[in-house]
């Protein structure tokens, strides 16, 4: 398939990217980085990663209490990321872990 661009790409941007530049690591990379912002309190991390992981976190809440509280227990984790109220990962912790983690606590804790 050959496709003709309509408007030819300036050569200004056919520059190769510096390797001094970061480049994106592996998706898990970005989704540990995205926790870790929202579990320092980081709002829009924290939309972000209501977007992006909300469903994944639903799935693993319905595992752990009936269905129909599922979302009620993880919008109970994302207001406590809001508020601060949850100690961050370790350096040396994965993130999503301890944010699956903190999920479970959460309904340790409402048992009582």
């Amino acid at each position: 398939m050959n496709t003709k661009l309509r408007t030819p790409i300036p050569q200004s941007f056919n520059h190769p990217i510096p390797r001094s530049w970061p480049t994106p690591g592996t998706p898990s990379d970005l989704l540990d980085a995205l926790v870790r912002r929202a579990a320092s309190g980081d709002k829009s991390a924290i939309a972000g990663l209501a977007r992006v992981f909300r469903a994944r976190l639903e799935r693993e809440a319905a595992r752990l209490v009936p269905v129909s509280e599922a979302g009620d227990l993880v919008q109970d984790l994302l207001l406590r990321l809001l508020e601060g109220s949850l100690a961050p990962p370790g350096e040396d912790q994965p993130a999503v872990p301890w944010l699956l983690g903190a999920l479970a606590a959460r309904v340790h804790e409402t048992d009582r």
